[in-house]
């Protein structure tokens, strides 16, 4: 059965075919979209960092042959952290940065919550340890990771550290990548104005919801995660796309291939598409995932690729957390809903078995799947259909 185009996917297909001839322009007349030796460069917001449509992703970034073989194709931008892979990320990428440091740019997080106490110079020696690591004299983003609450953006201790690390000349830029409540959250982000840019989850799984034969073309726009791209577009604030590949761990992919282009390519098409993004982490871990995710730059989805994706999507809807929040809202039994199914989602799709049962062992017992009382009132308030109880049930048994 054909999903049919709405009039915004239409305009989307059409937009994406026009700039992947070259140059775009924004209302300001400055450089929105360039393409220069292959590959296609977009403005990361007010930072003005022009990044490659493809960047790398650091948990766990790629070996040094991958590596290299990313910066001859083009690619000019790493996202990282002090914690992936034991600070480990953070020193493969400087290694790899050495001679091209001012040709490459990179993003690393910090975790304030870690701080006991939460001081402002906890925060200046988090940012020094990651400079140390990288071996650079600055880093060119610097995040707040995993920012879940709003008093998470807005903590007076946190923005005058990077106030000051930003006056010392050791950050340039600042933003936080955000795992649950995203549209909520994003929103709080941009509005404040002290920050410059975000991750944000995103992919072709927030745009459908299917149930009970009832199809939501337009879904995204009832979740507030298109209205929050477009105030970040507004507000010139840069997005960089994550998870972008999420979804559909176990379901067969034969039937849903369409021609030469794969899911993967196809879901990094659709994210694509809009151009609040500036960029799309992903782990490039083997040549050929490094290969086939450059194939997308500078090219728009097909009437047929969009169809087969959005079909896909449909069928494999109820077994993929949006990480909005809701259900853990409303658990009345306080279980971390949201963040056992984004671990589930790092056991069962991204191969993180271990640093995802560790993370999980680190719940208090009182927030893990076994407090679940199966009342169902997750799904009840679960805008897009998900599973929830049954994946907390794999939870409870794949990362225990």
């Amino acid at each position: 059965m054909s999903t049919p185009l709405s009039r915004r996917d239409f305009l989307a297909t059409a937009s994406a075919a026009m700039a992947a001839g070259g140059a775009a322009l924004g209302q300001d007349g400055k450089p929105q979209r360039v393409r220069r030796a292959g590959m296609v460069y977009r403005r990361l917001g007010r930072t003005g960092l022009m990044v490659s449509e493809i960047s790398l992703g650091g948990s766990p970034a790629p070996n040094e042959a991958v590596f290299a073989r990313a910066i001859e194709r083009g690619i000019n931008f790493a996202d990282t952290s002090e914690t992936y892979s034991n600070g480990n990320s953070e020193r493969t990428i400087g290694k790899m940065m050495k001679g091209r440091r001012d040709k490459f740019y990179v993003a690393t997080k910090c975790h304030p919550r870690k701080l006991r106490p939460l001081t402002r110079d906890g925060i200046i020696g988090m940012a020094e340890a990651s400079l140390k690591r990288l071996d650079t004299d600055y880093i060119d983003i610097y995040l707040i990771h995993g920012a879940g609450k709003p008093e998470e953006l807005s903590d007076e201790i946190v923005l005058e550290a990077f106030a000051k690390l930003k006056k010392d000349g050791k950050i340039r830029f600042t933003g936080a990548s955000l795992h649950g409540k995203v549209a909520d959250m994003a929103k709080v982000l941009i509005e404040s104005g002290r920050f410059d840019m975000c991750n944000i989850p995103y992919n072709v799984y927030q745009r459908v919801k299917s149930e009970k034969g009832k199809k939501y073309d337009d879904y995204l726009q009832r979740t507030g995660i298109e209205d929050a791209l477009a105030l970040a577009k507004k507000r010139d604030i840069g997005v960089v796309a994550m998870k972008s590949m999420g979804g559909g761990e176990f379901q067969k992919v034969d039937k849903y291939l369409t021609g030469k282009t794969t899911l993967p390519q196809a879901k990094l098409k659709w994210v694509l598409e809009n151009d609040a993004v500036g960029t799309i982490v992903s782990e490039l871990l083997s040549f050929q995932i490094l290969e086939e995710n450059l194939a997308v730059v500078g090219s728009g989805l097909t009437r047929d690729e969009r169809k087969t994706l959005y079909r896909y999507a449909e069928a494999t809807s109820a077994w993929h957390c949006r990480l909005c929040g809701a259900c853990e809202a409303q658990c009345p039994a306080g279980v971390a809903t949201t963040t056992i199914q984004r671990l589930l989602a790092y056991h069962d799709g991204y191969g993180k078995r271990a640093s995802s049962r560790r993370a999980y062992a680190a719940l208090p017992p009182q927030r893990r799947a076994a407090a679940c009382r199966d009342c169902g009132r997750c799904e009840s308030v679960c805008t897009f259909g998900v599973a929830v109880r049954a994946r907390l049930r794999r939870a409870g048994k794949v990362l225990t």
